[in-house]
């Protein structure tokens, strides 16, 4: 087993590197810790950042599978808690449409055929 936790890399709808990103974790709290948006939590705030929410956000990270760790193996991506509706990739690849924050999503190409 593999843990994608820790260090990831937040992106606007265009692709553009925003900030550091760590999971578990959201978007406000990495805007806030970058400095990008003031904390929604304090005075008024809240209404000034109301565009996070509606934006559209991408996060990434790269990392390598080695070949010991899918021998008589395959992978399955398992996602513990995953905000709303997402679309989950890999390789550039389109895995997973997702809808719902409250179920486990597991990703498992193996049992899908491929």
């Amino acid at each position: 087993m593999m843990s994608l936790a820790g260090a990831w890399t937040l992106h606007d709808a265009q692709g553009a590197e925003v900030c550091a990103f760590s999971l578990p974790g959201d978007v406000h709290s990495a805007l806030v810790a970058a400095g990008e948006i003031p904390d929604p939590l304090i005075g008024t705030n809240e209404a000034d950042v109301q565009w996070v929410g509606e934006a559209e956000w991408e996060v990434r990270r790269t990392f390598t599978v080695g070949a010991a760790n899918l021998a008589d193996k395959w992978p399955v991506l398992d996602l513990e808690f995953v905000d709303t509706i997402a679309e989950v990739s890999i390789n550039g690849a389109k895995v997973a449409d997702l809808d719902s924050s409250f179920v486990r999503h597991r990703i498992d190409r193996q049992a899908e055929g491929g």
